[in-house]
């Protein structure tokens, strides 16, 4: 029996609290759910963020971790592949909505459309997989092909109780940031501020501020006019408000006053955009910065020597490795 990572709740609570981790995507699938006496344990993927659902929904719980009984049908894609095909490896992949998204390793080229299947059957919610290309051009897009399923790449995500549309083939957009999103809301951003951010994309950043701390006034700007329509859409559809533009991060700042935070959620080309952020900062705000880096350090030297040396690093966090080398880095940079 798998040993899994739980939320303990009250049985008079455990339907609320189920449908509540299954709109965030949080149940383990194909385990069977325990019963404790008065309580009802929830297998889920991330513990971390199954406490923050539950916190909001202001359901009672307690975290824990156990054996679980597993339930008949695939656990995962690569025991399905494995299983037809006699090839073990790992298979990465993201599930947006109701379409997949996955990299082909190299011992599964030519059984594209297998690998396609096999996350469908394990993701009955998914409609449609896409073999994911590279990433390209100023509006960080990648190449898709379908290799199972039906329809576009066009879909709605959910995270923390918000929705967002998106063209997975026009747009960028990574559901992995999920718990970072929600991170800069519960742990960096304070109440009432005004925030910039400067490469908004669909609006996920934009539309989690808006929605969990109080009071704040963020105005968004996107360069690329799809994802710039699909950001008008998604603060409608969560019924946010926010001043958003189309254009270029680095003139349109210009005309748009002072911050107290400026987010600059763009790790490949946002060292490139530091100067004209530290313009719009007011003295003492705060510049989030995201980078590909070896080192925290190294990621912070970047920033030193753009801004001068009286910037301070006032916190930092590892969001996620990016190579065996380098790691996406968030830096909190108070500029003075």
């Amino acid at each position: 029996m798998p040993r899994l990572p739980y939320v303990a709740v009250p049985k008079r609570e455990a339907e609320r609290a189920r449908r509540a981790l299954a709109r965030e995507s949080l149940l383990v699938r194909d385990v069977r759910v325990r019963r404790e006496g008065d309580r009802v344990l929830f297998p889920v993927e991330d513990a971390e963020e199954a406490a923050r659902v539950l916190e909001r929904e202001e359901v009672p719980f307690e975290l824990g971790e156990g054996e679980f009984e597993s339930v008949s049908g695939p656990r995962s894609v690569e025991e399905v592949l494995r299983e037809r095909l006699g090839v073990s490896c790992s298979v990465p992949y993201d599930v947006v909505g109701d379409v997949a998204v996955v990299q082909i390793p190299e011992e599964l080229e030519g059984y594209e459309e297998e690998v396609g299947r096999a996350i469908m059957e394990v993701h009955k919610r998914v409609r449609a997989v896409f073999e994911r290309g590279p990433v390209r051009g100023v509006f960080r897009v990648r190449e898709l092909r379908r290799i199972a399923g039906e329809g576009p790449p066009v879909t709605e995500h959910r995270e923390h109780g918000c929705r967002f549309r998106v063209d997975l083939s026009r747009c960028y957009f990574n559901p992995r940031l999920a718990t970072e999103r929600r991170l800069l809301a519960d742990e960096v951003v304070e109440e009432g501020a005004r925030v910039l951010d400067m490469f908004a994309g669909v609006g996920p950043i934009t539309v989690i501020l808006k929605r969990f701390v109080p009071g704040v006034r963020v105005v968004a700007c996107e360069l690329n006019p799809v994802a710039y329509r699909y950001l008008l859409e998604n603060l409608r559809l969560n019924r946010v408000s926010a001043r958003a533009f189309l254009g270029d991060a680095g003139e349109v700042v210009r005309l748009l006053g002072r911050f107290d935070y400026v987010i600059m959620n763009a790790p490949k080309f946002a060292h490139r955009f530091l100067r004209a952020a530290a313009r719009v900062v007011r003295p003492g705000g705060r510049v989030v910065y995201y980078r590909i880096a070896g080192s925290v350090e190294e990621a912070f030297e970047e920033v030193r020597e753009r801004l001068g040396g009286g910037v301070e690093l006032e916190s930092w966090r590892e969001v996620k490795p990016y190579s065996p080398e380098e790691s996406l880095f968030r830096l909190v940079v108070r500029v003075p």
